[in-house]
C-alpha cells in the first residue's frame, strides 16, 4: 500500500505531476485501497498546544461555505480518471472538532460525501468528537448514515490539568458523552489520550489512565504532546510567562 507523502514534499513545485496523476486511471484500482481523510476546520475553542488549522468563533457562515466547498471538491476528484468509479477502503472525519457540526449538518456532510465516493464496502469510518459538543441526536445520525468507530477526544480526566491546557470540556463532560455514545452502540469506540501536559504528574495520569480503563473502551490511543512553534503553548513557554518544567521526551515515554 503506497505511503502518503509527508507534508514537507507537498510543495508548488509537484502540483503539475500530481495534477497528471489524477488523469492517468489507476493501474489497479480493485487491489490498492483507497483511504478518503476529511478536515473539519472548526472549534468552540482552540487548545493551547494546537497545532492544525482550525477557526473558532461565530463559525455557522463560514461552517455552510466550507461545506458548500468540500462538497464540490470531492465530487471533482471523483471524476478524475485515477478514482473515477473506486470505493473507499476507509474515511476518517476530523479536525478541529467535526462534532461542533449540528446533526443536519453533519447528515449533509455524510449524504454529500457518499455520492461522490460510495462506501458500500468500506471497513471502517471513523468520526472523531469532543465531549463537550456531543449530543445523543449527533449521535444517532452518525451512526445511521454508516459511522463505524468513533474516537472521543479526551487527553486526561483531570479537570485541573484540562483547564490548563485550553481544553474546554470537563471530567464530567465526558462520562455524559461516554454515556451517549454506549447509547449509539458504535462498532468500535476510541479514547484518545495525551502525555506530558501543562500541570500534568505522574499520579493525575495514572488516575486519568485508571478511570478509562474502567470505562472499557474498545481502544485507547496515547500521544505525546508536542510544542509546535505556531501554538500559544510553545510562545508562553519562550517567553517564560508559563512556570513550567517542560517534561522530556524519555519522561513522556516512560
Amino acid at each position: 500500500m503506497p505511503l502518503t507523502p509527508p507534508f514537507s514534499q507537498w510543495t508548488v513545485a509537484a502540483l503539475d505531476e500530481y495534477r497528471h496523476r489524477l488523469t492517468e486511471p489507476h493501474a489497479s484500482p480493485n487491489r490498492v485501497p483507497l483511504g478518503l481523510y476529511v478536515h473539519i476546520p472548526f472549534c468552540t475553542e482552540r487548545c493551547q498546544y494546537c497545532y492544525y488549522l482550525s477557526y473558532t468563533g461565530n463559525t455557522r457562515d463560514q461552517i455552510d461555505a466550507y461545506l458548500d466547498a468540500l462538497l464540490v471538491e470531492l465530487a471533482s476528484y471523483a471524476r478524475r480518471p485515477a478514482l473515477a468509479g473506486r470505493m473507499v477502503d476507509f474515511v476518517y472525519f476530523g479536525g478541529g472538532t467535526p462534532s461542533l457540526l449540528s446533526p443536519g449538518r453533519i447528515l449533509r456532510l455524510l449524504r454529500g460525501r457518499a455520492q461522490s465516493f460510495p462506501w458500500n464496502e468500506v471497513r471502517e469510518v471513523t468520526f472523531e468528537c469532543a465531549p463537550k459538543t456531543v449530543t445523543l441526536p449527533k449521535l444517532m445520525e452518525l451512526r445511521e448514515a454508516g459511522v463505524t468507530r468513533l474516537s472521543l477526544g479526551v487527553q486526561q480526566l483531570d479537570d485541573g490539568v484540562l483547564a490548563k491546557n485550553g481544553r474546554i470540556h470537563s471530567v464530567r463532560d465526558v462520562e455524559r458523552a461516554y454515556a451517549d455514545i454506549q447509547r449509539a452502540a458504535f462498532d468500535v469506540v476510541n479514547i484518545d489520550l495525551m502525555v506530558g501536559m501543562v500541570g500534568e504528574t505522574d499520579e493525575s495520569f495514572h488516575r486519568s489512565l485508571d478511570h478509562v480503563v474502567e470505562m472499557e473502551a474498545d481502544s485507547v490511543t496515547v500521544y505525546q504532546l508536542e510544542i509546535p512553534p505556531n501554538t500559544p503553548l510553545y510562545c508562553a513557554v519562550r517567553d517564560r510567562t508559563l512556570e513550567w518544567n517542560v517534561p522530556s521526551w524519555e519522561v513522556k515515554r516512560s
